[in-house]
């Protein structure tokens, strides 16, 4: 009898073991996993598979200085690149605009005209004129090659915070504090078109790529777009 219940021992505790080692092994096995997965998203271990930001920086633009352009008097409240990139205008509160060479950092020449604060100065697209706005309420064209004015746009009844030629060069916008936007001939200095629709000044003007649609931006946080293509621009 007691050989029996011995044997009926030694048979339950094979079958114990049978089940119970296989399901130790997945455990163990499982927290191993679980272990390791923990460790990767420490913050020291999970940047491990990533590109580190210093290899970044590195790639990063150089941005360093190569120019600083003195000369003005006031404050510089505009600037421009030439189509080339070979020179500089600049617009400032001491009523003047300054053509730079790019390469060098040298003053070119001084132009003067403008009887109040010049906010606002760009080259024409084939970058043989210069366009300014300015506080003394007008917008004029100059030579870029000689400095010497060529017209004076006269309509705006406050100050023209923005201008801009349209691609094919035949054109100006202007636009200023009377809430208005203005389109000129860039030729003969006529105005063309007026703008009317923003309640506040209107800060930013702007040709699209083609020259027919004019995109402007107002102090009263409103974008408008314009269609000038009925004007005719084969003149």
């Amino acid at each position: 009898m007691k050989r029996s219940h011995t044997g009926l021992l030694l048979l339950v505790l094979v079958c114990f073991a049978a089940v119970a080692l296989p399901m130790l092994a997945i455990s163990l096995d499982t927290s191993r996993s679980r272990s390791g997965v923990t460790s990767l998203l420490k913050p020291e271990n999970a940047a491990a598979g990533a590109p580190k930001a210093k290899a970044a920086e590195q790639k990063s633009v150089d941005g360093r200085k190569t120019h600083t352009l003195k000369g003005h008097s006031g404050g510089v409240n505009s600037v421009s690149f030439s189509p080339d990139g070979k020179r500089v205008v600049s617009g400032s509160a001491d009523k003047t605009l300054k053509v730079w060479d790019a390469q060098t950092g040298q003053e070119m020449f001084t132009l003067k005209g403008h009887l109040g604060n010049v906010l606002s100065v760009s080259f024409s697209p084939d970058g043989k004129r210069i366009v300014s706005g300015s506080a003394d309420k007008t917008v004029k064209v100059w030579d870029a090659q000689t400095g010497q004015e060529t017209l004076t746009l006269k309509g705006h009844s406050h100050f023209v915070v923005s201008v801009s030629f349209s691609p094919d060069g035949k054109r100006i916008v202007s636009s200023g504090e009377e809430y208005t936007a203005k389109v000129w001939d860039a030729q003969t200095g006529k105005e063309t078109l007026t703008l009317e629709g923003h309640p506040d000044t209107v800060i930013s003007v702007s040709f699209s790529p083609d020259g027919k649609r004019i995109v402007s931006g107002s102090a009263n946080r409103t974008i408008k777009i314009w269609d000038i293509s009925s004007l005719d621009t084969s003149k």
